[in-house]
């Protein structure tokens, strides 16, 4: 049996990770690992390529865990924040895991998104919860010389409890607060004993950051171009096979090393059921009567357009369009974008549409776009493919000084706390990486041809640089 890592970072980890997922997915199979947890820095953005990934590859037996390593306030001051790892255990579990990001960033961000204790515990359900690396509580509150009773009660709130490689960990004897590597020894064993006797399973993770043991200097080049003053004393956050994490713990002796590295490291998986973070589903909104509405507002805007009685032309095309609207659920859709059209030219900002809406008689009746596609001959199906089952795409722009409103009015149509904004994620370009690694060099007085520099900047590019909202000029109803 194969080990299992819990702790991992991806490159959705902001300028702090370095492989994609598909690479570590790749290795662990190649390793026969059976499963591993994304644990990126308060988000879920790898969610989706690990997914498709698995579905690319027809993979339905490799289990991925769902996860992040978020920053939690367990006193709820928002000024004072440790690292958590969180696994989703099940689909409800997968729901309060997005609750907890979506409140951490909008009620709570205090330069990172904190998790409060309160919201945590009101979203536990489904989720199980480690106590991170050694900024996780339990790390901190034994170099802190915390009583065994204070330990004891930071234990009891956890699931599991994590310890790590002495190399990751070696900054404390740096900086003076522990004296050596015996000492960093017996607080992983201090964790071990918390453990047996609180009843927590233990599990080894080596908070995996990249690839492989050389690849270290990939986040050397950008910890440097942050700032990072420790940037040359990496940890080797490398992807460690069972057998190299089994000599990590042999002072444990081997019957329990292999106990955190492989056993328990199982047991925390076979907790985690198989789930899809985005599901096959399309979960439309619902909007009372808006499939009468639609038919209402289509047809007397078709009279206004076309004269009453209608052409057998103009009523055979309506009849199809709002026959394949309802028939494939796209109704509220279409009133939406209806609503925010209305509203926004009622307060007198005009809305500008593009994409193929334009080739619907439906849209151009009910007033979500100016385009007559009777009259440019321009066919339902460009929008909603041959036998009408395609997601309309109705892209709306809104006037720089009405975006706050549209978005407020979103929520007036479909309900407080129902409606999100577009994200965006920018990554790492060519040139930047470029500039990036010649920087790194250029500060260690070292020359290098731009041969080399290209060579390195290709595994740095599309690393996750920032996290954004969709550009302020379009606002995407759909």
């Amino acid at each position: 049996m194969e080990r299992v890592e819990l702790h991992l970072h991806t490159n959705m980890s902001q300028m702090d990770g370095i492989n994609c997922i598909t690479d570590y997915i790749n290795k662990a199979k190649e390793y026969g690992m059976t499963s591993l947890a994304i644990t990126d820095h308060a988000v879920v953005q790898a969610f989706p390529q690990a997914q498709s990934y698995l579905e690319k590859i027809g993979d339905n037996e490799f289990n991925v865990l769902y996860g992040m390593e978020g920053y939690y306030a367990p006193d709820n001051n928002i000024n004072e924040s440790y690292h958590i790892s969180i696994l989703v255990k099940n689909e409800i579990g997968l729901k309060n895991l997005y609750k907890l990001i979506s409140i951490s960033n909008l009620q709570y961000f205090n330069k990172k998104p904190i998790i409060m204790n309160d919201i945590l515990k009101e979203n536990r359900e489904g989720l199980l919860l480690g106590t991170a690396c050694n900024m996780g509580e339990l790390y901190q509150a034994i170099i802190k010389n915390r009583t065994d009773e204070e330990l004891e009660q930071i234990v009891k709130k956890y699931d599991y409890l994590e310890i790590q490689p002495i190399g990751n960990n070696t900054e404390f004897i740096r900086n003076g607060k522990v004296k050596d590597v015996k000492a960093l020894q017996d607080i992983n064993i201090k964790i071990l004993n918390l453990g047996t006797k609180l009843n927590k399973l233990v599990v080894a993770t080596s908070d995996t950051h990249f690839l492989n043991k050389e690849d270290e200097i990939y986040r050397r080049i950008l910890q440097t171009n942050q700032g990072y003053k420790e940037a040359e004393n990496q940890p080797p956050l490398y992807f460690r096979t069972t057998e190299e994490m089994i000599k990590e713990f042999e002072y444990l002796g081997q019957d329990k090393a292999y106990e955190v590295v492989v056993t328990n490291t199982n047991k925390i998986a076979d907790m985690c059921n198989r789930i899809k973070p985005i599901s096959d589903e399309k979960c439309y909104p619902i909007l009372p009567n808006s499939n009468l509405e639609i038919k209402e507002l289509a047809y007397k805007g078709a009279y206004k357009l076309y004269g009453d009685p209608l052409s057998k032309e103009v009523q055979n095309r309506l009849d199809t369009e709002l026959e394949s609207i309802i028939e494939n659920n796209f109704a509220t859709l279409y009133m939406i974008a209806q609503k925010l059209v209305s509203k926004s030219n009622k307060d007198g900002y005009i809305v500008g549409n593009r994409g193929c809406i334009a080739s619907s008689l439906v849209a151009y009746c009910i007033g979500i776009t100016e385009v007559d596609p009777i009259r440019f001959n321009i066919p339902f199906e460009t929008l909603a493919g041959i036998n009408g089952e395609k997601e309309p795409d109705i892209d709306l722009n809104f006037s720089n000084e009405y975006q706050q409103k549209a978005q407020e009015y979103m929520e007036v149509i479909c309900g407080k706390g129902t409606t999100f904004k577009a994200g965006t994620i920018g990554t790492l370009a060519d040139k930047t990486v470029f500039v990036y690694v010649e920087n790194y060099f250029n500060e260690k007085g070292l020359e290098i041809e731009d041969k080399e520099i290209e060579k390195l900047s290709q595994r740095i590019v599309g690393i996750k640089r920032t996290t954004g909202q969709h550009p302020r000029w379009s606002n995407s109803s759909t």
